[in-house]
């Protein structure tokens, strides 16, 4: 059985707001000002935007998990892992804070990340992080479905 996680380096939302105000920006180029050097531009930046990738694949036939960043489809890291039994997927839970300063206010963001670790043999491997649970918890579920192996919430 293979089973495969993508997580995306630049959020969606973020990525498809990009495409969206480029297009936009590009048709009143090449319409009114019959420039095509910027929408060229566009359309470079956003296939930045929509394909860094973290791809993490696990096949339990073979035994191998692997473990690629990935840009324009191209594997720029990569780790071959090899296992010889899966135990669980744990989730935690873990709390950011971060502090930004000015001279007139001290402003500061609380939120809580969810971590998702993929135990084997003596060893783990961390597949995904995000800061909302319930697509967290269903891409892992997913995951643990396919593999045949439990979740393991730690919160």
């Amino acid at each position: 059985m293979k089973s495969e996680l993508i997580d995306y380096y630049f959020p969606r939302g973020l990525a498809w707001t990009v495409l969206v105000a480029t297009l936009s920006l590009s048709v009143y180029l090449i319409g009114w000002k019959n420039s095509f050097g910027w929408p060229i531009f566009f359309v470079f930046l956003n296939l930045i935007m929509f394909t860094p990738t973290y791809l993490t694949s696990v096949d339990t036939n073979s035994k191998v998990i692997l473990d690629e960043f990935q840009i324009f489809w191209i594997p720029i890291r990569s780790k071959r892992i090899s296992f010889q039994e899966l135990h669980c997927i744990q989730l935690d839970k873990e709390r950011e804070t971060h502090r930004a300063m000015s001279r007139s206010r001290d402003h500061i963001t609380d939120f809580f990340q969810y971590v998702g670790t993929l135990k084997f043999d003596r060893d783990y491997l961390e597949i995904a992080r995000d800061t909302d649970y319930h697509s967290f918890k269903e891409k892992m579920k997913k995951m643990g479905d396919q593999l045949g192996i439990p979740l393991n919430r730690q919160f």
